[in-house]
């Protein structure tokens, strides 16, 4: 039992996409995935990078985009900077 309420900060995530590489066209009769890694983290910034891969219809796994974009974590209630 908790003593008391949990409390979440608010937070915002800024990006922008100044790289993205599309590897292979988009197939509407298969899935995509999008998965991601932080690869690098600073105190008010961190670069992720994002891939997508078309998935099922019994073809092997293809990589259609990937994406690196520089992101920045600010608060909503605040505005300030986070530092982590």
């Amino acid at each position: 039992m908790l003593d008391s309420p949990l409390t979440f900060s608010s937070s915002s995530l800024i990006a922008s996409l100044p790289r993205l590489d599309i590897l292979a066209s988009l197939d509407p009769s298969r899935d995509l995935r999008v998965s991601g890694q932080v690869i690098y983290v600073g105190n008010s910034s961190m670069e992720v990078v994002v891939k997508m891969e078309a998935i099922g219809n019994d073809l092997p796994e293809e990589t259609v985009l990937i994406g690196r974009p520089p992101s920045v974590l600010r608060g909503i209630l605040n505005r300030d900077t986070w530092r982590g």
